[in-house]
């Protein structure tokens, strides 16, 4: 007889035959719910995280999708102006660069003008601040500077445009008061052909078709707000009075209207944009700079008009600001070197030269002003 099997002791890999409907059928419901279960979750993971990113990426394009642009109430998009005009921009549509060549000494406050194919820097404060009668010839192919004959009446913060053949200087200041003389340089002379009204130093003047235009400026005891228009640089006829009288503002003329912009009112800068219409004798405000200015490089490049660095709340800038007229827009479009005010600038070809200037003291330095290629 066989002994009895104890059911404890099974050979290695033999289990419990499991029947249908058993514990092990459950067992493998159960395993299969659970696994049905976790598909589903899966699938519910993967289907949130999808609608996420596709929200995050469509607020990326309404954030940035646009840059520099904004919207002021209805009126659909403007384009967005720096607060001040401290602000320092990459490279923009005109680029300006410090050149090799210095002035022979520091200098501000200076006329610059073209002539015969050169520009002329005229008088200007020297490096102990005082008026000098010293003048140069920069030549823009070489970037060579020559020794000229002086003025005739050295003075500072004159102003002066070129005219026929050759520049005419207004005004300015000597050591101890304004200057009424009005000098010309011509053949490689200058010589006192008349005289202002007043006396006008701090003033700015632009030729405008056949006319010089003289604006602003300080008589000893105030800003003249009388506008006043030349042939000759000998006769001067009123044509206009400002509505804000200034002085050291920047001036250009765009066909018969002459825009004054920003300068100073008792000592402080202003931000306002005035519109001289020299055929109907009047004038008035038509818009605001987006800072304060006085002092800054203004000239016409490329059929638009720019304000070079100056002075704002008593401060240097480096900016250099476009000004738009037939829009009355200003935004800034390059940065100078470094911050300076009461530059010399003439313009040969596409090219603006500014000369020396203040940082705050003088300089000897030459800037080059272009328009970058697009």
């Amino acid at each position: 007889m066989s002994a009895p099997i104890d059911p404890s002791r099974r050979a290695p890999g033999v289990g419990r035959v499991r029947l249908p409907g058993g514990n092990g059928g459950q067992r493998r419901r159960r395993r299969q719910r659970r696994l049905i279960r976790s598909g589903a979750i899966l699938v519910a993971v993967i289907v949130l995280v999808a609608l996420l990113l596709s929200r995050s990426g469509n607020h990326h394009k309404t954030a940035s999708g646009t840059p520099g642009s904004g919207h002021k109430g209805a009126g659909g998009p403007t384009t967005t102006v720096p607060a001040t005009t401290t602000t320092v921009a990459p490279a923009g549509p005109v680029q300006a660069t410090a050149l090799a060549a210095h002035l022979p000494e520091p200098l501000s406050r200076s006329v610059a003008a073209t002539s015969q194919g050169g520009i002329v820097i005229l008088g200007g404060l020297d490096a102990r601040a005082r008026s000098t009668a010293h003048a140069y010839r920069f030549d823009p192919a070489t970037s060579a500077l020559s020794t000229i004959a002086p003025l005739a009446v050295a003075s500072h913060d004159a102003a002066g445009t070129a005219l026929g053949d050759g520049v005419l200087v207004f005004g300015g200041g000597s050591e101890t008061e304004g200057i009424r003389s009005v000098q010309a340089y011509r053949n490689g002379a200058t010589t006192v052909i008349g005289s202002l009204p007043e006396a006008r130093s701090d003033l700015s003047v632009t030729a405008a078709g056949a006319d010089v235009v003289v604006v602003g400026g300080y008589d000893g005891k105030t800003s003249p707000a009388s506008v006043l228009a030349t042939t000759d640089g000998i006769v001067f006829r009123v044509v206009a009075q400002l509505p804000t009288a200034v002085r050291y503002a920047g001036v250009v003329a765009v066909g018969r209207t002459v825009f004054v912009l920003g300068g100073q009112v008792n000592g402080t800068s202003i931000d306002t944009i005035q519109a001289i219409d020299l055929d109907h004798g009047t004038a008035q405000v038509v818009g605001h700079l987006p800072a304060p200015l006085s002092e800054a490089s203004t000239f016409s490049l490329g059929g638009s008009v720019y304000l070079a660095g100056g002075r704002s709340g008593g401060r240097l800038v480096s900016s250099i600001w476009r000004f738009t007229p037939a829009t009355g827009v200003v935004v800034q479009e390059g940065t100078l070197p470094a911050a300076v005010a009461d530059a010399a600038v003439a313009v040969v070809g596409t090219t603006a030269y500014l000369f020396g200037g203040e940082v705050p003291g003088r300089s000897a330095s030459i800037v080059a002003i272009t328009p970058v290629a697009r």
